[in-house]
């Protein structure tokens, strides 16, 4: 005969001086999906929702040295064409790691220098997939194409080309002589904020050593922007 109290144990639990971390727990969505309910972000996508679309770059390492959004604005059911003169000036890194962010804040949203096939050119947003499409034939793009790298023999060449040339920024830990050697960022080369790349280097690191690795930032820093 069953013992009706008798249950049996879900999970082993550990750290009790935690709260969730070695616990069991209910799964936040699990009633959603049992049930059927929305729970993905498609699920989301209402009825009569605009269309979003994006233009990609057909060049591995191009500048946009000219893009015109005239004829896919002028489309009717075309609600807007975002492209990088248009964007916010915010910067964020790729890398998707917690915060504080160690990778460095090099993107974004369009950049005016692409980066490889498929990078990021423009987006139309409007009524209709068929308008959206319609738009991004639309949309006239001239480009710089510049050299690009495919292999890592390429990339660990004394003549390689730069692909992320853009103004390194220090928010932290930067040494003082740095900031008077910096070039401006412009739209055109982007920057590149990194919050503490000289904590590592400061810490029992003779003055001697601190004003060669000076010089090698700033080397380095002419260099990436050439």
């Amino acid at each position: 005969m069953k013992d009706p109290d008798y249950a049996t144990e879900i999970a082993p639990e550990f750290r009790d001086d935690l709260r969730v971390v070695g616990k069991v727990r209910p799964k936040i969505d699990g009633t959603k999906l049992v049930a059927g309910w929305k729970a993905f972000v498609e699920d989301m996508v209402e009825p009569g929702s605009c269309t979003l679309k994006m233009l990609r770059s057909p060049h591995a390492h191009a500048y946009i040295t000219d893009i015109d959004t005239t004829a896919a604005q002028a489309i009717p059911g075309v609600l807007a064409v975002i492209t990088h003169l248009n964007c916010p000036d915010r910067y964020y890194g790729k890398a998707g790691q917690g915060f504080p962010e160690p990778s460095p804040y090099d993107s974004r949203m369009f950049n005016q220098k692409v980066r490889h096939v498929g990078d990021r050119v423009a987006a139309v947003v409007a009524e209709t997939p068929e308008i959206a499409e319609q738009a991004l034939s639309a949309i006239k793009v001239t480009y710089e194409v510049l050299p690009a790298i495919f292999t890592v023999d390429e990339a660990m060449a004394d003549d390689a080309p730069i692909v992320q040339n853009g103004v390194v920024e220090y928010m932290a830990g930067a040494l003082m002589i740095l900031s008077s050697t910096m070039p401006l960022p412009s739209r055109r080369t982007g920057r590149s904020s990194s919050s503490s790349p000289y904590m590592q280097i400061l810490i029992g690191t003779s003055q001697q050593e601190l004003m060669a690795q000076s010089v090698m930032s700033i080397r380095d820093s002419q260099r990436l922007t050439r």
